[in-house]
């Protein structure tokens, strides 16, 4: 529905595999403008996504993909957060892979009368970065994937017209009308491709890879157990088999100790 099959197909095609667009409505798992609320973590949205798509075209492979795209942490940076998922019910296993982008375009504001400011316009990446426009009128007046000056000023004009007496202007964060977005679902596919190239040392299925980390490396001011990686964990994603890598045990800086920097 949104463009993302060029995306995700080239990694996916280094592996042998034809990608194909299954035809649902992915909308139905939650949209990016609440008019369709997300029910599920990005994780379990992007597989029930794929497993929707594989009943639909009767596939044992599936393919999809979830973004999250929000403020992460105390900073007021804008973090893109992108998830693609293969599921292998031939081999029986699920294996995702994500990637994470702060170069995303997003930008949001309110008019309570007239038409927008080219100073807004420009944050937004407009015109190549498609806006959405919503009415304070009632919930469901929501105009998606503007990209032309003359289109934007009509929908806001008929706004006013309607009686609107606020109307929101909004970045369309769907991937194909977000061009900042594209760049991050590649990878995540890019990263997911080279993983499922690694096969598990115990029973040889696709997917061995990075699973967890071991904190704890020692404070390099008083000697306690910190937050900082120790060590990565690589695992299966079928079986259980496990191996820790090799230690760092380079002191950690004192802002990762809860002591030091409570």
């Amino acid at each position: 529905m949104h463009g993302k099959l060029e995306l995700i197909s080239p990694s996916m095609s280094t592996l042998g595999l034809d990608v194909f667009p299954s035809p649902i409505d992915t909308d139905v798992f939650g949209t990016f403008t609440g008019d369709v609320a997300r029910r599920a973590s990005p994780f379990e949205t992007a597989l029930a996504k794929a497993r929707e798509g594989m009943r639909a075209a009767s596939t044992t492979l599936g393919l999809a993909s979830e973004g999250s795209i929000g403020v992460q942490g105390f900073l007021p940076i804008v973090a893109d957060v992108e998830t693609v998922i293969f599921v292998d019910d031939d081999e029986g296993f699920v294996l995702a892979e994500t990637a994470v982008s702060h170069h995303i375009v997003t930008h949001s504001w309110t008019l309570s009368q007239g038409l927008p400011l080219e100073a807004d316009l420009e944050r937004a990446g407009f015109p190549n970065h498609g806006l959405i426009v919503r009415s304070d009128r009632k919930a469901v007046d929501i105009t998606k994937g503007i990209h032309d000056h003359k289109e934007l000023n009509r929908v806001i004009e008929h706004c006013w017209e309607m009686g609107a007496t606020q109307v929101t202007v909004e970045s369309d964060l769907r991937a194909h009308h977000c061009p900042s977005r594209r760049p991050t679902i590649a990878e995540a596919a890019r990263k997911l491709a080279n993983r499922l190239l690694n096969s598990c040392p115990s029973c040889d299925c696709p997917g061995w890879g990075l699973v967890d980390i071991v904190r704890g490396r020692e404070c390099a001011q008083c000697a306690l157990p910190t937050q900082a990686k120790l060590a990565d964990v690589f695992g299966c994603s079928r079986c259980s088999a496990r191996e820790t890598g090799a230690l760092n045990t380079e002191p950690a800086d004192p802002s990762t100790c809860e002591r030091c920097n409570p």
